[in-house]
């Protein structure tokens, strides 16, 4: 640039601890976002951070440019998340306390 600053560009993506994200590559000829569980009727699947980072990632990655994905977001609330894993820990912790 002529006023020697650096021109910056940033995206930043905030994700929940508690959410389950999963993402395979299909053939379909667009990357598809579905999201799922109790916040998914105030979210849009088709103006989203999430696409936003794949599309800025084909445009930097020449090993994704031609691939397309299916991004599953599966929204928690802590409350369900932590009731489930207290359920799971506490089995696990049964089972590693019984006799041998």
């Amino acid at each position: 640039m002529s006023n020697s600053y650096h021109e910056i560009q940033s995206l930043v993506s905030h994700i929940n601890l508690y959410d389950e994200i999963s993402i395979h590559e299909t053939n379909s000829r667009k990357t598809i976002v579905k999201f799922r569980g109790a916040f998914a009727k105030f979210t849009s699947g088709k103006n989203n951070s999430i696409l936003s980072t794949i599309t800025l990632l084909k445009k930097l990655s020449k090993n994704i440019r031609y691939k397309n994905f299916v991004v599953t977001v599966k929204k928690y609330s802590c409350r369900i998340w932590f009731r489930w894993w207290n359920l799971k820990c506490s089995y696990n912790i049964s089972v590693f306390n019984e006799k041998i």
